[in-house]
């Protein structure tokens, strides 16, 4: 490799090294409104817990579930929504999928349990199920979301914008495919086969291989 590829390959990588642990979740971003949507569940359902199943036996194990649920549901739209790592972000919402369905056989044995005679809920739970098969729906829509930007491939060499308004950066030698903010028209930097294109949105500078 010659000083030249060399030096554009080292700068290619403090590129990526900058912008692959983010995310394009600004507010108002499909992401940030998703995650925000996620956090408002969790807190209702943590409402309702304590509405309906004051007086069971495992109320106490189910609001400690929901505390730490909302607390890491908030969490995750935190990041969301001040674009931080997409990779951690992926990792919270695993995590959370674990911890809600860990709580669904909490709400589920609860249930049973007090079909006979074990502990007393309060008025009827369809209410608490919506909010569940909703939650659950929001949650696995996030993972799915997620999932697509963390492994984007596209066909092509350069900028593919993606529908979360950012661009996925092709798979290179360099990193496997992160999506880089889209802060502007034209904004960031592309690596492809045929080098590396670097823009502000008025003034774009192209490094070939």
């Amino acid at each position: 490799m010659t000083t030249t590829k060399l030096t554009v390959a080292l700068f290619a990588a403090l590129s990526v090294a900058t912008l692959a642990n983010t995310v394009n979740a600004a507010p108002g971003s499909h992401l940030d409104e998703v995650a925000l949507r996620l956090q408002r569940q969790a807190a209702e359902l943590n409402r309702e817990f304590r509405l309906h199943f004051r007086h069971t036996p495992e109320f106490g194990h189910l609001v400690s579930d929901a505390n730490q649920i909302q607390a890491k549901a908030a969490h995750i739209h935190r990041v969301a929504h001040h674009s931080g790592s997409v990779w951690h972000l992926r990792h919270e919402v695993e995590e959370l999928d674990r911890l809600f369905h860990h709580m669904e056989d909490v709400v589920d044995r609860i249930d049973r349990h007090a079909a006979h005679g074990i502990g007393h809920i309060h008025g009827h739970l369809a209410h608490v199920y919506d909010l569940l098969d909703d939650m659950e729906d929001t949650l696995h829509h996030l993972r799915r979301d997620l999932a697509r930007i963390t492994s984007g491939r596209p066909a092509h060499g350069g900028w593919h914008s993606n529908r979360h308004g950012g661009y996925v950066v092709p798979h290179s030698g360099y990193h496997s495919g992160y999506v880089v903010p889209r802060s502007g028209h034209g904004r960031g930097v592309s690596v492809s086969r045929h080098g590396i294109a670097i823009s502000n949105g008025r003034i774009g500078f192209r490094f070939g291989f």
